[in-house]
C-alpha cells in the first residue's frame, strides 16, 4: 500500500501527460467502498472503537478476547461489547493501535518497538467552494500550483462541468500540504466560525491572491464556503500516512513481520 502511494505521488511530478491514462469513479471513491460493502457476507459493524485485545489465557492463549467502545452509537444502552475470536486481523494505522490496549497480547520487542516508533507523516487539506472557477480565466484546467507560502500546493478540478458555466468544477483546493507548515495550519482548525479558523481561511485566501496575481477582493466576491481537514487530529488516522523513508520502513516493516 506504501508503494502504490509513492507512485500516485510521484506521477503528477514525473510525467508528461502524453502517456498517462487515468481514470475516475463516478460519484466519487466511495462507490467503490459501497461495491466492496456489497459483495461482503458478513457486513461490517459501527460505531465499535476498539480498546483492547488480549490473548485469552483460559483458552490456551489459543484464542483472542477483543474489547470494543459502543458509546458513540446513538441507538443502544450498553457501552461495552467484548467477543472472543479465533483469529483477529488488524487493519488500523500503527498510529492507531498504539491506542489499543495490547498489554495482554504477545508482541516481540522488536514489534514493540515498530509501533512506537514508525513515523506518521501530518498532511492538511483546505477545500473552497467559490461561485465559478475563476482560475479558468487565467487559462488553468485541471493540475497544480507550488509555492514557498503556508498554502504550498494548490490543486485545480480536472472533472466538471461545474455550476456557474465553469468548464470544471468549482470547488478549489486550496491547500494540501505536509510536514512542518501542515502542522502550523493544523493549529489553526478549531472548528468552525472559531477565531482560529477565521485566521486559516484569510491566510489561504491571501494566498490564492499572491499565487495568482488577482486581487484579493475579486477573490473574496467568489467565495461560497470552506472546509479545512486535519489527518493528524483525526481519532481513526493519527496521521496520513507513514514516512517514505526507505531504510527506515524498510527496518521498521522487518521488524513488524
Amino acid at each position: 500500500m506504501v508503494l502504490f502511494r509513492v507512485r500516485l505521488y510521484l506521477i503528477p511530478f514525473t510525467s508528461n501527460g502524453a502517456d498517462l491514462v487515468l481514470f475516475e469513479h463516478s460519484g466519487g471513491s466511495q462507490v467503490l467502498a459501497d461495491a466492496l460493502l456489497n459483495n461482503v457476507k458478513v457486513k461490517p459493524v459501527y460505531y465499535h472503537r476498539v480498546t483492547a485485545i488480549k490473548e485469552v489465557q483460559g483458552d490456551d492463549y489459543q484464542s483472542m478476547l477483543l474489547t470494543a467502545d459502543r458509546r458513540d452509537d446513538p441507538r443502544i444502552v450498553n457501552d461495552t461489547f467484548e467477543r472472543k475470536y479465533s483469529n483477529v486481523i488488524c487493519t488500523l494505522p500503527l498510529s492507531v493501535i498504539r491506542t489499543v490496549d495490547l498489554e495482554d497480547t504477545y508482541l516481540s520487542i522488536g514489534q514493540r518497538n515498530a509501533l512506537r516508533e514508525l513515523l506518521y507523516s501530518p498532511s492538511v487539506k483546505v477545500g473552497i467552494q467559490f461561485k465559478t472557477p475563476w482560475w479558468e480565466e487565467l487559462g488553468i484546467f485541471g493540475g497544480q500550483s507550488h509555492t514557498d507560502r503556508p498554502a504550498r500546493s494548490v490543486v485545480y478540478p480536472s472533472y466538471g462541468p461545474g455550476v456557474g458555466g465553469g468548464a470544471k468544477s468549482n470547488v478549489l483546493i486550496a491547500s494540501y500540504n505536509g510536514m512542518q507548515d501542515s502542522q502550523r495550519l493544523g493549529a489553526l482548525m478549531k472548528g468552525r466560525d472559531s477565531s482560529e479558523e477565521k485566521i486559516l481561511l484569510n491566510l489561504i485566501m491571501n494566498d490564492l491572491a499572491a499565487i495568482h496575481n488577482v486581487p484579493i477582493e475579486k477573490i473574496w466576491e467568489q467565495y461560497v464556503d470552506y472546509y479545512a481537514w486535519d489527518w493528524y487530529s483525526s481519532s481513526f488516522s493519527l496521521g496520513q500516512h507513514s514516512c517514505l523513508y526507505h531504510s527506515y520502513l524498510s527496518l521498521t516493516l522487518s521488524l513488524l513481520f
